[in-house]
């Protein structure tokens, strides 16, 4: 396997999210927005040896949505379903319960002011589901041993025009040594501070997307889940992915590489093939 193709990681869990009260958003928002991804995945006219070295897409769906074999067989792609229940065995999701716990708590609720309203900080589903993204990315490695090249794609990421790609990422375009997060805006020496972050939630790295070759990454989902118990048992916080790996890049810049492209969820586009 070329060690230029990519196999890219994505997940759906349901939480119901239509029915929030607040940032909601349907299940057909979710999978309109994720079809354009999919679409790169379209098997071609071309052999089976040739296919099997193309890049390919994982996709963990939540098992209430079924995916028939003819469907799955039209792309290169492989589904592992997932439920509520299941997600128990994967580390970051484990620890839901302190997840919550936190989230009742009057501290963390003065703590956060005005974002207690935020799902993250709110909705422990949500901010776990969006930690177990290392650990989803972390399955596709075990499963897939001859790619060495890895990206995870949020679910929802095409939710606008704008952010549709019209090809795959080019891994020349990017360090394929490290971990690659694309920032909004810069990081600066104030953003060392976790607290600050929890309360002013700069906008920093974007969690829609990072990529990186399997060692980066397996010494990223170390550094991660360290991270996440620190945060729960040291801080006595929760707080979303990507402020998590704001905190794991002053751990260890050396392991990033952060490009800045000014706007969410610009990344697919910024790197993608051209003719």
């Amino acid at each position: 396997m070329s060690s230029q193709k990519v196999c890219y990681v994505s997940a759906f869990l349901n939480l119901n999210r239509g029915g929030w009260s607040q940032f909601s958003r349907t299940t057909h928002e979710y999978f309109r927005a994720f079809i354009p991804i999919l679409n790169l995945f379209k098997k071609q006219d071309i052999s089976k040896e040739e296919e099997e070295l193309d890049d390919h897409l994982v996709l963990f769906m939540d098992d209430s949505f079924v995916l028939s074999e003819d469907l799955i067989s039209q792309y290169r792609l492989t589904v592992y379903p997932i439920s509520h229940e299941s997600m128990s065995s994967r580390f970051c999701w484990s620890h839901i319960g302190m997840e919550r716990f936190i989230m009742s708590t009057e501290r963390f609720k003065l703590l956060v002011g005005h974002r207690k309203k935020f799902p993250e900080h709110s909705f422990p589903e949500y901010s776990m589901i969006n930690h177990s993204k290392i650990d989803f990315i972390d399955q596709a490695m075990t499963e897939f041993p001859a790619y060495n090249l890895f990206s995870w794609v949020d679910f929802g990421y095409c939710a606008l025009p704008e952010r549709i790609p019209t090809a795959l990422v080019d891994p020349s375009k990017l360090d394929c040594t490290r971990v690659t997060y694309t920032l909004i805006n810069p990081m600066t020496e104030d953003d060392r501070d976790i607290l600050k972050t929890l309360r002013k939630a700069p906008e920093r790295m974007g969690g829609f997307f990072f990529f990186g070759p399997r060692d980066a990454l397996t010494t990223y989902r170390d550094l991660y889940r360290e991270t996440l118990l620190e945060f729960q048992n040291d801080y006595g916080i929760t707080d979303d992915d990507q402020a998590l790996a704001q905190v794991c890049y002053f751990k260890n810049p050396d392991l990033f590489s952060l490009v800045h492209l000014g706007k969410w969820h610009a990344a697919l586009c910024a790197f993608q093939k051209t003719n």
